[in-house]
């Protein structure tokens, strides 16, 4: 048998290493082939589903402005009056005409959003449109309206073009039923989708929103469709329906659902990129790995020669060797810190996620210790009165992290920009309200930041999280009626306070800053908002009703307190309010509330003893004496002799803007007149007109006129 050569040897081992390289860079290639493959199929569905998300978001507001729409036209006076009248009353043919009006000027702008509201009633055998008025049976009709449909609560049809909703008001004022009908223009109001044909409607027919015609529906899918029952929430996680994803989505106003099938993937034409760049990948990296063979190694083995180590090229070799390791050491502590950081972010937004109740299909029990823990809800007591809050804010959530490293296990979690909460293991009372209580002191007096801890009981279970949060939110709520306490207990508020119904004091300034307005309508839609959809639910008895009449007495005494500011305080003699104790009942305890506030309302309206023309005389004379001062509207309610909340909703009934931006471009205008006359700088003209700083003055000069006053001035200069 015939031994090889050293040098042939050498090429039979140096072909063994070419094949194995080649090999594994073939596996790796098909591997990564397939991961791509994948990826690029869940990039495609991911894609497609934000795509649909977006679309319904954006169709959600339209119909939500729709019901709104409608709401206001409701509430309107004159159509109030329209329903109440009979055909033979004398006003009835002129409400008649100013209601077909309001609907046509109406629908004039609703059409550029692409839908349109016509009306009519069970009394009234036409409906009001924006093209006329049209007998009922004809405009079924042209509506692809068919049968008794005044007999249902919601329909839906298709008559090419639009897509048109049926809604029947049961009952409204008591008295006889309203017909609504809802034109939805397919291409306007649906631009969002893109191509329709993909996009289905389901009521009591189901829908699809394409306007071709000779369209070919997809008769799985409608079948699909048919057997589902309607779900509540806006949208739930896409089903498989012969391969391809059906998302579903829950329009709650019209109470309608919205199906979105998915086009089916190419495969394929997938594979066929992905195995074409795969191929690119494998030949740009064989040709890596032959330069660097080449062009670095090689070279680097005959220098070592050439300098005396032909015998002793191993060593070379191996310092070469060292000198990359270190290298990708250094490289691998960075990777390895950044994944780090990025873990940390990823594990936050999943304890959010599952602090709030949004499912995310994670097991927070990796995250988190199997022992008991409380929930520690912090919040800014008051945000509005807060300087450069976002920066202090964070520094502090810092400090509060750095506070607890040496005293509990915990996590912290961002909620919002006033709040975060921790989960951290349970541990005394005692002991944990006294560094609670050092920890708020500290950031009070290094930050300036007041905030309030709401702490509630031990949980063992980790999936109570939502629960806990919950009534931690419950607890902050409380925050204004426990407010000596810097640590609020869920025992110090218990659970007769936490099942209450109430409204916040936000809410009770809105209602009174629209009654003493006089704003009937807006009223109404902020008691609605107060009685909310579930209080029957919620005030289940007569006692929690006892406490809830007596929140409104004193809102409704709150109302009074400032009427006696506005000079009206003779209302206090006939209005009696005590009446509203004694409701056991809670339709009759919100009717009752809306008469009271609705009076006052009138009487501030009709009984008003200001008067517009002196009192706007006086504010134009205090401005024309004072603007060039640094003046405020707490300088102007002291000279008018009201208080600056009264003096605020004065200014703007009277003058139409709020006194910041009216002062503004008063100064603006007087800045102009004074230009005309003579040439002045830029800094001279703002202290002429009342601002400290020529910086101020030309922000809001740009604000208001586009340009900085000094192109302004040239402009004019030029152009004379």
């Amino acid at each position: 048998m015939k031994l090889k050569t050293i040098p042939e040897l050498y090429i039979i081992r140096s072909k063994k290493i070419n094949n194995i390289t080649l090999m594994i860079l073939g596996c790796l290639l098909f591997i990564m082939l397939l991961f791509n493959i994948r990826s690029k199929i869940k990039e495609i569905n991911k894609n497609e589903k934000a795509k649909a998300l977006s679309a319904f978001f954006s169709i959600s507001k339209k119909t939500q402005f729709i019901m709104s729409t409608l709401y206001t036209l409701k509430f309107d006076d004159k159509f109030n009056e329209y329903i109440l009248k009979n055909e033979n009353d004398v006003e009835y043919q002129y409400l008649k005409s100013i209601l077909h009006k309001k609907i046509t000027t109406g629908n004039n702008i609703y059409g550029s959003i692409g839908y349109l509201i016509n009306f009519s009633t069970n009394k009234l055998n036409y409906y009001m449109t924006s093209t006329g008025i049209i007998d009922k049976k004809t405009f079924y009709k042209n509506n692809k309206f068919f049968g008794n449909i005044e007999e249902k609560i919601r329909s839906i049809s298709d008559d090419g073009n639009y897509i048109n909703i049926f809604i029947n008001d049961k009952s409204y004022l008591n008295l006889n039923k309203s017909y609504w009908i809802i034109k939805l223009d397919k291409k306007s109001f649906f631009y969002e989708v893109g191509d329709r044909k993909n996009w289905y409607m389901k009521l009591d027919s189901i829908l699809n929103l394409s306007d071709l015609e000779n369209i070919k529906i997809n008769s799985d899918i409608v079948k699909k469709i048919s057997e589902m029952h309607k779900n509540s929430s806006s949208f739930k996680e896409s089903i498989k329906v012969n391969g391809r994803n059906l998302h579903i989505f829950y329009l709650p106003e019209f109470d309608i659902e919205l199906y979105y099938y998915q086009p089916e993937i190419n495969i394929i034409r997938i594979i066929v990129m992905e195995a074409g760049k795969g191929i690119i990948q494998f030949l740009l990296l064989y040709l890596i790995i032959a330069i660097i063979i080449n062009l670095i190694i090689s070279p680097i083995k005959e220098l070592a020669q050439k300098m005396g180590y032909g015998n002793e090229k191993e060593t070379a070799e191996i310092t070469y060797i060292k000198t990359k390791i270190d290298e990708l050491s250094t490289t691998n502590v960075e990777l390895t810190g950044r994944v780090k950081e990025l873990s940390e972010i990823q594990k936050r937004k999943k304890l959010k996620d599952s602090l709030l109740g949004i499912p995310n299909g994670q097991d927070i029990g990796k995250f988190l210790w199997e022992k008991e823990y409380r929930i520690i809800l912090m919040e800014i007591y008051d945000v509005d009165s807060i300087k450069n809050m976002y920066d202090n804010f964070r520094i502090s959530k810092e400090f509060v992290m750095k506070y607890f490293m040496n005293e509990a296990i915990f996590e912290v979690v961002d909620i919002d920009f006033k709040s975060i909460a921790i989960i951290i293991e349970n541990f005394p009372r005692e002991e944990m309200e006294e560094i609670l209580t050092n920890l708020i002191f500290h950031i009070e007096r290094n930050f300036s930041l007041y905030f309030v801890a709401a702490v509630t009981d031990r949980y063992r279970d980790l999936k109570e999280l939502p629960a806990a949060y919950r009534i931690a939110k419950k607890i902050m709520d409380y925050k204004y009626i426990y407010k000596q306490y810097k640590v609020i207990f869920q025992d110090i508020v218990n659970d007769n306070h936490l099942n209450k119904y109430y409204y916040p004091i936000q809410l009770e300034a809105k209602l009174i800053s629209k009654t003493l307005g006089a704003n009937v309508s807006e009223v109404k839609k902020v008691i609605q908002e107060i009685f909310g959809n579930d209080i029957e639910q919620k005030l289940t008895d007569k006692k929690s009703i006892r406490e809830f009449s007596g929140l409104l007495y004193n809102t409704l005494n709150r109302i009074l307190i400032q009427l006696n500011e506005m000079n009206m305080g003779e209302i206090n003699k006939n209005a009696d309010i005590t009446g509203i104790l004694k409701i056991s009942d809670v339709k009759e305890l919100k009717n009752t509330f809306e008469e009271i506030v609705t009076e006052l309302c009138n009487f501030i309206k009709e009984n008003s003893e200001i008067d517009i023309k002196t009192i706007k005389n006086s504010i134009e004379k205090y401005l024309l004496l004072n603007y060039m001062k640094d003046i405020s509207l707490e300088n102007l309610a002291d000279y008018l002799g009201y208080s600056f909340k009264y003096a605020s909703i004065l200014f703007k009934k009277i003058m139409g803007d709020n006194f910041k931006n009216y002062l503004s471009l008063y100064r603006i205008k007087k800045a102009k007149e004074i230009m005309k006359n003579k040439e002045y700088k830029i800094k001279e003209l703002a202290e002429m007109v009342g601002y400290n700083s020529s910086n101020t003055f030309i922000r809001t000069f740009r604000k208001y006129e586009g340009v900085s006053p000094g192109k302004y001035f040239f402009n004019i200069d030029s152009d004379i």
